[in-house]
């Protein structure tokens, strides 16, 4: 049965006094101090959410009303009933903790909004990292398109129980990183063919052999400027579209930027007829006719577009034809 941490306000809202209180985290139950008024939760992991709530008690002669209640972090899940308390009412106050992404001594604050008065309610922790990466991401910031020379970024596995748990990588379905884990050491790359603008991001989990924690993840991020805008980036063509007409637009993500389309092909071989087309901006149009479905799923090969250009680091790139099923 959980006891309630009993906060002891002055001027006419006061509270019992406790010397202890229980915290349960997780699945586990554990007797801390608490100090008169707040809670001290001494040393905690930090991938435990703890349930610190408590109690306030109108020992006035009047009626006092709970207005709400509040923490100053967004780690703070603070609930209370907003109502009126009767002399001697009792009044809880459901408070959780979650000290994710904290290390070291922390000091937070639930506050008691009531008619005319606030109550404040200190709570401190020492927080502990059993296990995790540093840093928590990898964030190549902004990369300008087409270059390749991108010095990688290291997250390397600690905590308590760094040393005795193995790990595993789990890639995501389909990367835009090339992605290494080694010994405990994170080794995040950018990949070369990211030449798009646009912002990258993608989560990679790792298997643990921690029972507590038996994953984590770390966001792999960077975000390409300054090359071109291709829109759509796939061809796509249904199956019960009959013979067809597609599109693609480009232009430099910087619109003062000359660019030329030197070519656009249909490969492996000929499944459409391309024209092109230039459009303000500096932008180019590639309209492709007479695309038919049942020609295209003849084809033992991916058919593709591919286009050659006179900008930088995308002089020749493809865009896959993409036939879709009903």
């Amino acid at each position: 049965m959980r006891i309630l941490c009993v906060l002891c306000v002055l001027c006419g809202l006061n509270a019992l006094a406790a010397e202890s209180t229980v915290v349960r985290v997780g699945r586990k139950t554990e007797v801390v101090s608490a100090p008169k008024y707040g809670v001290d939760l001494g040393t905690i992991d930090q991938h435990r959410i703890v349930d610190c709530s408590f109690a306030i008690t109108n020992n006035n002669w009047r009626e006092r009303a709970v207005l709400g209640a509040y923490g100053n972090c967004a780690c703070l899940s603070v609930d209370v009933e907003r109502k009126t308390l009767k002399r001697g009412e009792v009044c809880p106050v459901k408070v959780l903790f979650n000290p994710a992404g904290f290390e070291g001594p922390v000091d937070k604050l639930v506050t008691v909004q009531l008619d005319g008065k606030k109550v404040e309610y200190p709570i401190k922790a020492n927080v502990r990292l059993r296990l995790g990466f540093r840093p928590l991401d990898a964030n190549f910031g902004v990369v300008a398109a087409g270059q390749t020379a991108v010095a990688p970024i290291v997250c390397k596995i600690a905590g308590t129980v760094a040393g005795e748990t193995a790990l595993e990588l789990m890639p995501p379905e389909k990367p835009h990183f090339d992605v290494k884990l080694e010994k405990g050491v994170f080794r995040a790359a950018f990949r070369e063919g990211m030449r798009y603008p646009g912002l990258y991001a993608e989560v990679w989990k790792v298997k643990t052999s921690d029972p507590e924690i038996p994953e984590l993840r770390v966001n792999v991020s960077a975000r390409v400027a300054g090359g071109l805008s291709v829109s759509p980036q796939a061809i796509e063509l249904r199956q019960e579209d009959g013979v067809s007409r597609r599109q693609v637009l480009i232009r430099p993500e910087d619109v003062k930027r000359p660019l030329k389309v030197l070519s656009a092909e249909t490969k492996p071989r000929k499944w459409g007829d391309v024209t092109l087309t230039q459009r303000p901006l500096n932008g180019w149009q590639i309209s492709v006719q007479g695309i038919d479905p049942e020609v295209v799923r003849q084809f033992s090969k991916r058919p593709f577009l591919e286009i050659t250009t006179d900008f930088p680091g995308m002089e020749k790139f493809a865009i896959p034809l993409l036939l879709r099923q009903q």
